[in-house]
């Protein structure tokens, strides 16, 4: 009897642009209803690069990627940046990743970002990425990293937090 009375108060509260708590189920509007919390889904992946005082070549392609907490991958940048060079002190971005796979806002936990360098020659390319993941229910993660991607350390890695 409790389950035939909770899917009309359920619709009910919705219709009226109510939040329901407890349910991951959260008010976007009259009539409309957005999943939040933990079921949230992943909207978009921006990353942005800033070349520190080593910059990345002209001949020094990217590929990158982001996957979530099982490894599966979620996203991928349809860049590679030949033959673009990033000179020193350069901020370049934000650029939004195709979504590849849906992903909620607790598998993307732990996921990972992973930017994977092919100089030609040695380059290095010391830098910093700022990536930013957006969520249906407006919420945020980041993955963040400073260092160096040259041809020894070609994979650089930051975890989704």
């Amino acid at each position: 009897m409790g389950r035939k009375l909770w899917k009309p108060v359920l619709g009910s509260l919705l219709a009226l642009g109510l939040t329901v708590s407890g349910g991951g189920i959260a008010s976007a509007g009259v009539g409309e209803a957005k999943v939040s919390g933990q079921d949230a889904a992943l909207t978009k992946v921006r990353i942005t690069f800033h070349t520190l005082d080593d910059d990345k070549d002209h001949d020094t392609c990217l590929d990158v990627n982001v996957t979530d907490n099982t490894g599966r991958q979620i996203g991928h940048l349809d860049q590679d940046f030949c033959p673009d060079q990033f000179p020193d002190g350069d901020v370049d971005g934000p650029f939004t990743l195709t979504l590849l796979a849906g992903a909620t806002w607790e598998s993307m936990r732990n996921g990972q970002v992973t930017v994977r360098v092919s100089p030609d020659g040695n380059d290095h390319w010391n830098l910093a990425f700022y990536t930013v993941l957006l969520f249906s229910d407006g919420d945020r993660r980041n993955a963040n990293y400073t260092g160096q991607a040259s041809h020894i350390n070609r994979e650089v890695h930051a975890e989704v937090v």
